[in-house]
């Protein structure tokens, strides 16, 4: 998956589209039913790429298994480069809310207003995904978090991360309607 900081941003242009995602997601779908044994962690892609590609049941069950990536920035976890600058996650470019050089990690931690407000933000706050039904009715993962936080220091944290945005206009286009989609239970 690319993400859109760092020199991701820079080359946006490989960034693979929603069809093309879901058209990957059914391919290591059939892959991963046919290999029993494998093991794979899915990436935390919009919903619409996963029910369109495999049974929407199957999502919800690899969802209660763990197996598709959330974002756990400032939540389960941070990123230390090797000088010592404390980052939401692994991914997070040049942005960082200490130095363990000059904090404790703990400190860090506990009083980063970027890490406080990681652990608030819902579904419902983010700006366009607070609109989509999937996102209501908690089917599609939150998508990355930390991501507005790391992006030209994004002026509103509660924006969603580009993938979502696309995903976003792409449902509204009305290429597909997100109640197609919704798994029944």
């Amino acid at each position: 998956m690319v993400t859109s900081s760092g020199y991701g941003k820079e080359n946006g242009y490989l960034s693979p589209s929603l069809e093309e995602y879901t058209k990957l997601l059914t391919e290591v779908g059939a892959k991963e039913q046919k290999l029993r044994r494998l093991q794979i962690k899915y990436p935390n892609l919009p919903a619409p790429c996963f029910l369109k590609s495999i049974d929407p049941n199957r999502y919800e069950e690899l969802k209660e298994q763990g197996k598709v990536g959330l974002c756990g920035a400032g939540i389960i976890g941070c990123a230390i480069s090797p000088d010592g600058k404390i980052k939401p996650c692994d991914m997070s470019g040049s942005v960082a809310l200490g130095n363990v050089r000059e904090k404790s990690i703990k400190e860090i931690w506990s009083s980063s207003h970027v890490f406080k407000h990681l652990r608030r933000i819902r579904a419902s706050d983010q700006v366009q995904c607070n609109r989509c039904e999937l996102s209501i009715a908690n089917i599609c993962p939150m998508g990355c978090k930390a991501l507005p936080s790391q992006i030209e220091k994004a002026e509103n944290m509660f924006n969603v991360d580009p993938l979502r945005m696309h995903c976003f206009n792409y449902m509204r286009s009305g290429v597909t309607g997100c109640a197609d989609i919704i798994p029944t239970k």
